[in-house]
């Protein structure tokens, strides 16, 4: 089964092209399946996890169709039965529930065990990824160390693989007696759980709509070349005005490997941006409206052209074309959004909550629900 994703793909693949909207997950998806399953899909299932009494947990069978949880040993015993389809892997159900592992009890603060254990559980690990994902000699795997997590059970294990010059990195979760694997994301339910991701947004210097001081701030990132970026522009354009008490702020985020016009277009919108803010709007839908009509040889021409319809200096547009400052202004956007794990195009944050694709409707219910948050008595922070 082959499902579309609705946004452009800059990934760790092992096929020859890469394709927008037409690529398949990366590692790092495999990894940590960040999609949302639905809501009926959750009610539905068959395999509803229970919650156990957190201050006496009991051993239980780990039901594979409900968590993430694998344990080695039963993927070891029947290794067929256990391989992973790539594309239902979008629609599982991931809950991490970590109150169940049928081990020792150990501190949260535990030390990490001596040098030879702890060697030994990578190798298991290197072990089981391979077996798992068919990672034969041609994939480079580069394995922790490991690090604490947010739950006393397990450890965080960083994990990088380099195949035919291609490098992508993801982190995964291993109990600390070696015997259980775990992916998905893990979070401390006393803290914000977004409260990386707001850390590393820096919504400040960038085109934006909405008051600098709003409660709700939205943060998109994008690529001109996209098309699903496109149709988001047209979602914006009804919701910014749905509600004018959000801040909606626009960075770059151009996948160079499939789009080879998209970072000529992040500059020219940007020296756009520069020169008199409000004239990046114009910019970004004109790029847009045109991009069936755009190519990496004529992009500067038609950059010159928007910018003079926009009443722009064309030779101060043009010198802004060609400096470092423009091109490093959409270079640190683009870090940022490789601090934040992005691999995908329109990807969104709204009050650091992300959200892949920019369907509306989810959109929309995020905006209404960080609104709700942000006049209670203890709003969550915002960037």
């Amino acid at each position: 089964m082959f499902i579309e994703p609705l946004s452009c793909f800059r990934r760790f693949s092992l096929r020859p092209q890469l394709l927008c909207g037409k690529t398949p997950p990366s590692f790092s998806d495999f990894l940590r399946l960040s999609s949302v399953p639905s809501v009926s899909s959750l009610l539905t299932s068959s395999n509803k996890p229970q919650l156990n009494s957190l201050s006496s947990p009991k051993p239980k069978p780990y039901n594979l169709r409900a968590f993430t949880v694998v344990p080695f040993a039963n993927v070891r015993k029947n290794p067929g039965s256990q391989k992973m389809n790539r594309w239902s892997l979008i629609l599982t159900t991931l809950i991490v529930f970590t109150a169940t592992i049928p081990t020792r009890a150990q501190s949260a603060t535990a030390a990490t065990p001596p040098s030879a254990e702890t060697a030994q559980i990578l190798k298991n690990t290197e072990t089981f990824l391979r077996d798992l994902f068919a990672w034969g000699p041609d994939f480079k795997v580069k394995i922790g160390p490991l690090s604490p997590s947010p739950s006393q059970y397990f450890y965080t294990v960083p994990i990088e693989v380099t195949v035919n010059g291609q490098t992508d990195k993801g982190t995964v979760f291993i109990s600390k007696d070696g015997k259980t694997f775990l992916r998905g994301e893990m979070f401390d339910t006393a803290a914000n759980p977004y409260a990386d991701n707001l850390a590393k947004l820096h919504p400040e210097g960038n085109p934006s709509a909405g008051p600098a001081n709003a409660r709700v701030t939205v943060v998109i990132f994008s690529d001109f070349q996209c098309p699903h970026c496109r149709e988001l522009a047209s979602i914006l354009a009804t919701v910014i005005p749905e509600f004018p008490q959000v801040r909606f702020v626009f960075k770059d985020f151009p996948l160079t490997q499939i789009h080879p016009w998209a970072e000529s277009a992040a500059i020219g919108a940007r020296c756009a941006y520069m020169q008199s803010p409000k004239d990046f709007a114009p910019m970004e839908s004109q790029i847009f409206a045109e991009q069936d009509l755009l190519s990496a040889e004529n992009i500067w021409e038609k950059l010159i052209s928007y910018a003079a319809q926009s009443g722009l200096d064309p030779d101060a547009f043009k010198s802004c074309m060609s400096s470092p400052e423009a091109k490093a202004a959409v270079d640190a956007s683009h870090q940022e959004g490789e601090a934040l794990s992005i691999t995908s195009t329109p990807t969104l944050f709204v009050n650091g909550h992300p959200l892949i694709g920019g369907d509306k409707a989810t959109l929309e219910q995020y905006i209404k629900y960080e609104l709700a948050a942000s006049s209670s008595a203890s709003p969550r922070s915002h960037p």
